[in-house]
């Protein structure tokens, strides 16, 4: 999921859970001062904040009001461990469109899932002029995973 990201890149990563995308992503070189984490679990927030001290994490929902929360500035990448499949359309249209509109022109989303398809219905993505690529598949997890690479169409 992380092999996409550079180290120069500003990210935002929604869902971390324990951190380990967190993790992988230092480990790729994205100084702690380019990532900003968002998770809605205060147990979770407080060990990712115990984890990586130098870290920007903010406990909030990323699908009402974590946005005013962080830097909007430059985003190139959000990382998303979201379970996007028991969320309401609302909520993932809300997720996709507001993180969407703070990505850079050349930004993605990119979406973990262990879902069979992409976890964005195909109506979702075509309102709000969206495509998703799946980029990444380990079928030897159980369930198999899935990386999407969501991005702005084309025009």
């Amino acid at each position: 999921m992380t092999k996409d990201i550079a180290a120069s890149d500003r990210v935002v990563e929604l869902g971390p859970g324990t951190g380990v995308f967190t993790h992988a992503l230092l480990a790729r070189g994205v100084p702690s001062s380019r990532l900003t984490v968002v998770e809605a679990n205060a147990e979770f927030a407080d060990r990712l904040n115990a984890r990586f001290p130098d870290l920007h994490v903010v406990c909030a929902d990323a699908a009402t009001d974590s946005w005013q929360l962080i830097d909007r500035t430059e985003i190139d990448a959000v990382i998303s461990g979201l379970p996007l499949l028991s969320m309401s359309v609302d909520a993932v249209a809300g997720v996709l469109a507001t993180a969407v509109s703070v990505l850079r022109p050349q930004g993605h989303f990119y979406q973990f899932t262990y879902g069979p398809t992409c976890p964005v219905q195909p109506k979702l993505l075509a309102a709000l002029r969206l495509r998703a690529t799946r980029i990444g598949w380990t079928p030897r997890n159980l369930p198999p995973a899935s990386v999407y690479r969501i991005e702005r169409q084309a025009g």
